[in-house]
Order: structure tokens, then C-alpha cells, then sequence
């Protein structure tokens, strides 16, 4: 069976992919470390490997913080990854998650991600 070309290329882009992660430092693991240093609840959190977890607190408590640092923890450990999140509405998302969380983090851990429109994150 003969491949087509554009199967070789995804194929040789897979490959390159896992070479690039197989030679480069825990990325993922070192940006969990960092994110959650001094707030041992939010790593105890996202380290729990139950995959069916609720979190509840008090208001300005860090959850909204927690649910970006697993999202961008998940998107640095699995390639092609695409995460949802959720809110009450697109406008609330928007400003709470997008516009204050995440472009913090970005800042402040140097990552290797941009804001993209109005709602994605790459």
C-alpha cells in the first residue's frame, strides 16, 4: 500500500513532533511547578489523575487560575491538543479568562503561546 503525499507529510510532522518532545526539557511539567508555586491546593488539584474533578471556592480564590494553568498544562503536554472552556457567557469568558488569565500567564511564564482574535488561544 503506497502512501499519499500528504499522509508522508503528516506522518514526517508527527515524527518531527515527537522528536522535538522527546529532546527538549518537561515544558509542561516545569510550567505546572512554576504556575503553582506557594498555592499547594492548585497543584495538589492538577495533579489529582482522577479525570472527573469539581472545584469549589470562594469568590477571587484562584479557581478561574487553576482551570487556565491545566488548560495551558495540557496544551504544552499533548500535542494538537484542543481544549474548551466554558463559561456563562462568551462576553464573561472573554474578559475573565482570555483578557485577565491568560494573558497574564502568558507574560509572566514567557510562553510559547499568542492570543489569537477574540477566543482562541495557539
Amino acid at each position: 500500500m503506497s502512501l499519499s503525499w500528504e499522509d508522508r507529510i503528516r506522518l514526517q510532522i508527527d515524527d518531527e513532533e515527537a522528536e522535538r518532545l522527546a529532546s527538549t526539557p518537561d515544558i509542561a511539567e516545569g510550567f505546572l511547578e512554576e504556575a503553582t508555586s506557594g498555592i499547594q491546593w492548585q497543584l495538589d488539584f492538577l495533579r489529582d489523575p482522577n479525570p472527573r474533578k469539581a472545584l469549589f471556592g470562594e469568590r477571587r480564590g484562584g479557581k478561574t487560575t487553576a482551570m487556565a494553568i491545566a488548560a495551558i498544562y495540557k496544551a504544552l503536554s499533548t500535542p494538537y491538543a484542543r481544549i474548551i472552556y466554558i463559561g456563562l457567557t462568551r462576553d464573561a469568558v472573554k474578559r475573565v479568562m482570555y483578557n485577565e488569565v491568560l494573558s497574564r500567564l502568558i507574560r509572566h511564564h514567557d510562553l510559547p503561546a499568542s492570543l489569537r482574535g477574540n477566543d482562541e488561544m495557539c
